[in-house]
């Protein structure tokens, strides 16, 4: 989030909640964004979907699925995986293109 505020972006983030599950036992359960993206980043002409996870709870599959439903190519879907080995993000985007669709 911070690093898309650098580069200029208005950045809004789901919302975090954290729910007493028991006599001691919290959970911390997020409300994403069209239950799939944690941020949403805008900044001029250009709109940003992100999730950010270092699990498997989104596939690749589910954002390229919504996107194509959303059918708008100025919009960029990114799913940014933490890799715990090399400490850093893999990113895959996507940009919906109604010439791959026909």
């Amino acid at each position: 989030m911070d690093l898309l505020v650098l580069q200029g972006y208005v950045v809004d983030r789901a919302i975090r909640r954290i729910v007493k599950k028991g006599n001691n036992r919290f959970l911390n359960i997020g409300s994403d964004f069209f239950g799939l993206f944690d941020l949403i980043a805008l900044k001029d002409n250009k709109i940003l979907f992100v999730q950010v996870t270092s699990g498997n709870w989104h596939t690749k599959n589910e954002l390229i699925e919504f996107a194509d439903k959303i059918k708008n190519p100025n919009i960029t879907f990114i799913l940014a995986k933490y890799n715990k080995e090399k400490d850093a993000f893999n990113e895959f985007k996507y940009k919906y293109n109604k010439n791959n669709h026909n």
